[in-house]
């Protein structure tokens, strides 16, 4: 068991070493070039589209994850990958079918008519972006997780290829999900035929498909309303800084989150390389993952705190190194994000855990609070103190929930 930890883990590093530093420079060349309103504006825009995407995975993505780490190896194993894709397929489908009926409401109550074109534009690349996160999520519930590398590394590089060719052309926004776009179709192609060739077989029915089908939605559930609260505590505060002070603070906030955002892949890093061997906790194993678990948490704080204390007396030097002096507003950001950066680490490897184990309802229920707080906070914090107030909001709306989830997380170990 250790060698095989060991072997996906680092599997699951080198993936995200790789993704960490492909979209860092995609990130920093998105931002240089359009400069701080327009990042800003594009900010806005992928956060919309960031909350469509999770809608649009309702759940399905993380919930084949948890039982095709908990088929892998049966009989039932092809059977669970076959039905998990096809209903993948019909939601994305169904969401984007929806997205072309109501965009036009959904435009009329953000008011940004910079983004009308851009919603539209973009239902290709919901549809093929979620079935690309349902392969990084069934790789992971294989627990095989080079393959998670080849899909990551193709989408990334892709996109960051593309982007320098055509750095002259990208002014128009649209000619950035047209990059985008192409992508996840190019990802979506690999990574179907690596699943399909690798791990399907054509074999008798042993699992009802009525059963499966039931099971894995009705799991699905309270993922996909955990989902809408981590779509509250990680975009709604961008949305509402740009609904609220525009896209000069959207740009100066996602500068400093952006930066942010890329130090927990590690946690994810972690989490995918190990997490899987919970699905399977018993009675007889329970004393030895517990150990596991405590020595992740163990590196897991070494590693954030000294992220941590790196950004809060680096960024000043750090930002205009790498965004220009025009985001200099964002060392300010960068500075109150830290303690948002540090919760959100254990809150990344808590919410696999609790997944894998089955307490996703649970989850569900704790991840409330924290929305109740975020929204609160947004509100009052943000129409006088833009990005910094957003920041803030952040950094103390997810405190409660990990708090909660550690909780639950103890008394399994008992």
């Amino acid at each position: 068991m250790y060698k095989k930890i060991l072997k996906e883990t680092i599997w699951s590093f080198i993936t995200k070493i790789v993704t960490f530093i492909l979209l860092f420079l995609l990130n920093i060349f998105l931002a240089r070039s359009l400069g701080v309103n327009s990042y800003g504006i594009w900010s806005f825009f992928f956060s919309i589209f960031t909350i469509i995407l999770i809608i649009s995975n309702f759940g399905i993505n993380a919930s084949t994850k948890k039982f095709v780490a908990q088929y892998k190896g049966t009989e039932n194993q092809s059977q669970v990958i076959l039905l998990s894709f096809l209903l993948r397929v019909f939601f994305s489908l169904l969401i984007i079918f929806i997205i072309y009926i109501f965009y036009k409401p959904l435009i009329i109550f953000l008011s940004k008519p910079e983004i009308n074109k851009l919603i539209l534009y973009s239902i290709p690349l919901i549809f093929f972006s979620s079935i690309v996160e349902y392969l990084k999520e069934t790789f992971g519930g294989l627990h095989i997780l080079k393959y998670n590398f080849y899909i990551n590394f193709t989408e990334y590089s892709i996109k960051l290829l593309l982007i320098l060719v055509f750095i002259n052309k990208i002014s128009k926004l649209e000619s950035i999900l047209d990059i985008f776009t192409i992508s996840t179709i190019i990802t979506s192609i690999l990574g179907i035929f690596i699943l399909f060739h690798s791990f399907y077989k054509k074999t008798d029915n042993h699992l009802s498909k009525k059963y499966f089908i039931r099971e894995l939605f009705n799991y699905s559930m309270p993922l996909f309303f955990t989902s809408i609260g981590f779509i509250i505590a990680t975009e709604l505060d961008t949305v509402m800084i740009g609904m609220i002070k525009g896209q000069y603070q959207v740009g100066i906030y996602s500068g400093a989150k952006k930066i942010i955002d890329n130090f927990p892949q590690i946690s994810y890093a972690i989490a995918m390389g190990v997490m899987p061997i919970f699905a399977k906790i018993n009675y007889e194993n329970k004393a030895n993952l517990k150990i596991i678990f405590y020595r992740i948490l163990k590196f897991n704080t070494i590693l954030f705190l000294t992220f941590s204390i790196f950004l809060l007396f680096f960024s000043p030097n750090i930002i205009p190194l790498i965004y220009g002096n025009q985001y200099l507003a964002s060392v300010r950001t960068t500075q109150l994000l830290i303690p948002y950066l540090l919760i959100f680490s254990y809150s990344i490897i808590f919410s696999s855990y609790l997944d894998f184990i089955g307490k996703a309802k649970k989850r569900a229920i704790n991840i409330t609070i924290a929305i109740i707080i975020n929204v609160i906070l947004n509100i009052l914090l943000i129409p006088r103190y833009g990005a910094n107030g957003a920041a803030v909001a952040s950094s103390i709306s997810f405190l409660p929930y990990i708090i909660l989830n550690w909780w639950e997380i103890k008394k399994t170990f008992i």
